[in-house]
């Protein structure tokens, strides 16, 4: 298995990206993935990905998760920050 992670900058975004080359996750539990409680771990809550979203949200960025190909990923998007203008 291979973990590849980037990150990049386009029009004023910042852009993390993790995926793997697993299984994937398919169209059904791509939906659910973010979700309060939602976990496929046996003793999970489901909280870890839907504050990840929730918080990334709340500081108007945006969460992707792709798991309908080969693999997943998740792309982590958010507005790049801007310093104060002097005076």
């Amino acid at each position: 298995d291979r973990i590849s992670m980037s990150l990049s900058g386009a029009n004023s975004n910042l852009s993390f990206e993790v995926s793997d080359n697993g299984t994937g996750a398919g169209a059904e539990l791509e939906a659910r993935i973010g979700t309060k409680g939602f976990t496929t771990k046996a003793a999970g809550q489901g909280l870890g990905l839907f504050w990840v979203r929730k918080t990334i949200e709340a500081a108007n960025g945006s969460v992707q998760f792709d798991g309908t190909a080969r693999g997943f990923r998740v792309t982590l998007t958010m507005p790049m920050a801007t310093a104060p203008s002097p005076g």
